[in-house]
């Protein structure tokens, strides 16, 4: 018996990481590990099997995966009929050289970022939007068809004569 076993005992410690334990199991081909703390080389702390590692990597890859998951349902629309949308300030805009305070947002809950070149800046009521500003907005329903045809080509209304700004649709100065 004593030609077949190794007298070496392999060990993991809790200062090594998952990777490191998992490598010594592959090396010497076996599935678990005494798990020894790192002063007392007499005291088991308990079995680290590779059972054990597969099951937290597919909890990890579970929760990577419903996060995802939100991220997509919010983007798309999946919590409570409101959509994240990302669009692109057209030259005849009628949003183009405006201050978002006097674009008339339809169904519209917050503009989150503005995109302009490498820069990415947090909107308030006076920042002006530029043709080639990527636009990223929280909309309800159908306003996400408005801020695209906003984006596009259709007239700005007068200031003077718009009802309802960002302010006025519940955003925050």
């Amino acid at each position: 018996m004593g030609e077949v076993c190794s007298r070496e005992l392999l060990v993991a410690s809790p200062d090594e990481t998952i990777a490191e334990a998992s490598r010594k199991m592959d090396d010497r081909d076996i599935g678990r590990l005494p798990l020894l703390p790192s002063g007392d080389p007499r005291r088991l702390n308990g079995m680290l099997r590779r059972s054990d590692m597969l099951r937290a990597h597919n909890i990890l890859l579970a929760r990577r995966a419903a996060l995802c998951h939100r991220k997509y349902q919010v983007r798309r629309g999946g919590y409570g009929g409101m959509n994240t949308e990302e669009l692109v300030i057209e030259l005849d805009a009628p949003c183009a050289t405006h201050p978002a305070r006097e674009v008339d947002w339809p169904h519209y809950r917050g503009l989150a970022s503005v995109r302009r070149g490498r820069q990415v800046l947090i909107p308030h009521r006076d920042t002006e939007l530029s043709a080639g500003d990527g636009l990223v907005a929280l909309a309800f329903g159908e306003g996400g068809q408005e801020l695209r045809r906003m984006s596009l080509d259709a007239p700005l209304p007068d200031p003077e004569s718009v009802e309802g700004s960002a302010t006025d649709a519940g955003c925050e100065e």
